[in-house]
């Protein structure tokens, strides 16, 4: 008698299938919740086509960056995935954003500072910068654009004739008919002073030097959106959604 219930999962892993485009030439990394899952190099357009295999049921954070000819590493591009055992999972049209660096660390005022990285080929590169500090208006925001080649190789100036003496930051993003990638890596540099990055708390979102319950709510009522208009954002790691990789930064920050 009796009988028993089987197993409440397929046995069978699950798979994540993961398309987009890097930069030509370069090498891309596949992380699942931090580890090395796969590594290649994608060849002259850039485009990957990959799948993970024999994935456990549950949930499991993916992440992909990209290595540049130069040997430079893009941020990463980071998705979360809720999986069963036997389900095929896709995931496409990730752009990766683009390597950034400064041709110098500190100028003066009303020097210009050259930016230079690899993008998606033959894409505009953004190029924003502003004075480090909380409370951003889009006045703040200054932006100039540049072309990448069909290497994704590209170059930008930022002028700062009326920059006040300070640290400032800067990062960059690609956009194609198809899409926009997310923001690449910040990087800084000083106006008439040496820079002095300030590590601020991207999950302080009322902005009042704590990360609280008052911060999870706000993060609660933007879930599933892309934060909208709301300053400091809600998708705190930008990548288009507020989720549990936002979640998960709170978390980290979290003071109490």
């Amino acid at each position: 008698g009796g009988g028993g219930g089987g197993a409440p999962f397929p046995p069978v892993g699950a798979s994540v299938r993961l398309t987009g485009t890097s930069y030509p030439f370069s090498t891309v990394t596949i992380l699942q919740d931090g580890s090395t899952v796969q590594e290649f190099k994608v060849g002259s357009n850039g485009a990957f086509d990959t799948t993970i295999n024999d994935i456990p049921h549950g949930t499991f954070t993916f992440g992909i960056y990209a290595t540049d000819p130069d040997k430079i590493k893009s941020a990463t591009y980071n998705t979360t995935f809720s999986l069963v055992g036997g389900t095929g999972n896709i995931l496409s049209n990730i752009l990766l954003p683009p390597t950034i660096s400064l041709d110098t660390d500190q100028v003066n005022p009303g020097g210009v500072v050259t930016v230079s990285g690899f993008g998606l080929a033959s894409s505009t590169i953004d190029i924003l910068t502003n004075q480090q500090k909380q409370n951003l208006t889009a006045n703040d925001i200054k932006t100039t654009t540049a072309t990448s080649d069909t290497s994704g190789r590209y170059s930008g100036i930022i002028d700062t004739t009326g920059f006040a003496r300070d640290t400032y930051e800067a990062k960059a993003k690609s956009i194609i008919t198809t899409g926009e990638s997310d923001f690449s890596k910040i990087v800084y540099y000083g106006v008439g002073v040496s820079p002095n990055p300030v590590t601020l708390l991207s999950a302080d979102l009322n902005v009042d030097g704590s990360v609280n319950i008052i911060d999870f709510s706000i993060l609660l009522f933007h879930w599933g959106t892309d934060g909208g208009t709301a300053t400091p954002p809600p998708d705190i790691n930008q990548d288009g959604i507020v989720s549990l990789t936002d979640f998960s930064i709170m978390l980290f920050q979290w003071t109490g």
